[in-house]
């Protein structure tokens, strides 16, 4: 297990091989895009000021460095991309794992005022991946959504968002509606 400090806090605990995986994915100094840091830290504080901060967990790009606990493989050091832990399971994992009553029981106790927020905030932001593993449900109704920064700027795209492919493909199924 491996536990990320930031900002000298322990995050999120990995198992040492998904974050060996996670390294080899992005190698180099740097694994963001060009301009991603400013856009990142620009959507929290709009998110902030426009009373949306409660809907989305937070992102930021910081220092990573240390050593991988059990292989003893050191990080080079780089700026990463971290988020906070987000509770719950994506609401996808449980359309999948939960029967149909149960998954009506924890539809129903969602705050209707935060889904409404979050389609603001999608529509805002753009957002151009919203789908339901992006949309993360604890079982006393209270939602997150994650990968916030996948914001498109270009096509708009989401869960919440009525005309949507997300939306459409999530109400028709796969073979309901056409690829783009």
């Amino acid at each position: 297990i491996a536990v990320v400090k930031v900002h000298g806090v322990a995050s999120d605990m990995v198992s040492a091989s998904r974050v060996k995986m996670m390294m080899s994915h992005y190698p180099g100094k740097r694994h963001y895009k060009p301009g991603e840091k400013e856009a990142m830290a620009s959507l929290m504080k709009i998110s902030d000021e426009c009373g949306l901060s409660h809907v989305n967990i937070r992102e930021w790009v910081g220092p990573l460095r240390g050593v991988i606990p059990g292989l003893g493989e050191r990080i080079e050091e780089r700026e990463a991309i971290f988020a906070e832990y987000a509770a719950g399971a994506s609401l996808e994992v449980l359309n999948q794992k939960l029967p149909l009553p149960d998954l009506l029981t924890l539809l129903g106790r969602l705050n209707h005022t935060t889904v409404h927020q979050s389609a603001l905030f999608d529509l805002l932001f753009v957002q151009g991946d919203r789908h339901g593993e992006n949309v993360f449900l604890e079982t006393d109704g209270s939602m997150k959504l994650i990968d916030t920064r996948d914001t498109a700027l270009t096509v708009l795209d989401s869960l919440f968002l009525p005309g949507t492919f997300i939306l459409q493909r999530n109400l028709l199924g796969n073979d309901g509606v056409f690829e783009r």
